[in-house]
């Protein structure tokens, strides 16, 4: 795995000119370190992944990585059944997390792509969980989906406002789920 990038390499991985990777590693944007004695620039992995996070380029554009899930339920069976269909994918890698104060700590300690809550009022509350993730700058890349059982306009747009991404409808066969996640991901 690579962990040192030119700006060249940076520019063609974020599918941008390499003027703009000089321009926001110059302004302070794209973190990094210039080769003593020379003009030449280099952007450790780390700082271009979240450059790429904090800009929503689509991070499937570094070879072979994966996106990080972080699956929320109270519903053991359903749970298990989503995580299983999106490892079989090898596009992901996933956590799983049965309580919000475990989603709490998996939020900060893995730092996933997405976090897919199974919303069922009043057991869950997608609006703290937003709130929470979309207060801390290392966290607002996270892409929040909620599933749930048929819900009102007025309860989706809610959820929307409060910083939810998507709202799911239930039943989902996880087939239908993996391609919702990799269409969201992409994004």
């Amino acid at each position: 795995m690579r962990m040192l990038f030119s700006t060249g390499e940076a520019a063609d991985i974020c599918k941008v000119s390499q003027q703009t990777i000089i321009r926001c590693f110059d302004r302070g944007q794209l973190l990094g370190f210039r080769v003593p004695g020379s003009k030449f620039r280099r952007i450790p992995r780390d700082s271009l992944i979240q450059f790429m996070k904090n800009h929503d380029i689509p991070l499937h554009r570094f070879a072979g990585e994966r996106y990080k899930i972080l699956l929320i339920s109270l519903d053991a069976k359903a749970i298990a059944s989503y995580a299983q269909a999106l490892r079989g994918d090898g596009r992901f890698e996933v956590k799983t997390a049965d309580s919000g104060y475990e989603a709490g700590v998996l939020t900060h300690q893995f730092l996933p792509d997405v976090i897919l809550l199974d919303h069922k009022p009043p057991k869950t509350d997608p609006t703290n969980l937003c709130r929470i993730v979309r207060q801390h700058e290392n966290l607002r890349h996270i892409r929040i989906m909620v599933s749930s059982q048929p819900m009102k306009t007025k309860d989706t747009r809610d959820l929307i406002k409060a910083g939810v991404d998507v709202c799911l409808v239930q039943p989902m066969p996880p087939e239908s789920l993996l391609q919702k996640v990799v269409e969201w991901v992409g994004r």
